[in-house]
């Protein structure tokens, strides 16, 4: 049988997917490399520099995603916020942010979190998204009532509890 360049590249392909499944099956060690970018985006926002903390944030951003962690994705859409503050255009940020809150909160649905559910409630409230805010309690709670986690829906209760008195 003659070997093509199609069988060659169809090859590739496959080692490919077989390598990106077995990525995504394997348990691999924490990647903080998106907090490595955030300290970069926090000393920029200090010197004033508001070009390079976007560029770092782009860095974390990617970093986050990669990362898969529901953490990663709230500390980057908060670096975001952050710098609508230090550029004086809190609003152009909400978008940017909302779009990493949103990713926190489906990775924290993923991994059953009710503490990543109630962190990205807290992240959507700051933005004045309340709808947001109140499905990701539901996530929450949901989260806590099929896995009869008692102290998951104390965590809940606190929560809500603490939105009603404006805290």
């Amino acid at each position: 049988m003659k070997i093509t360049k199609l069988h060659v590249i169809t090859v590739g392909f496959v080692l490919l997917a077989v390598a990106v499944i077995a990525t995504q099956m394997t348990p691999t060690r924490r990647d903080t490399r998106w907090a490595d970018h955030l300290s970069v985006v926090d000393r920029a926002l200090q010197a004033s520099d508001v070009s390079l903390a976007v560029r770092a944030w782009h860095d974390a951003y990617g970093a986050a995603l990669a990362s898969g962690e529901w953490r990663a994705m709230l500390a980057v859409g908060d670096a975001f916020v952050g710098i609508g503050r230090a550029s004086h255009s809190r609003d152009g940020a909400k978008a940017n942010a909302r779009l990493a809150y949103l990713t926190a909160m489906s990775r924290a649905r993923r991994d059953a979190s009710v503490e990543g559910s109630l962190r990205a409630a807290r992240a959507f409230a700051a933005l004045g998204d309340y709808e947001a805010a109140s499905q990701c309690v539901q996530v929450a709670t949901r989260i806590a009532s099929e896995r009869n986690d008692r102290a998951g829906l104390e965590l809940v209760r606190e929560y809500t509890g603490g939105v009603r008195s404006g805290s």
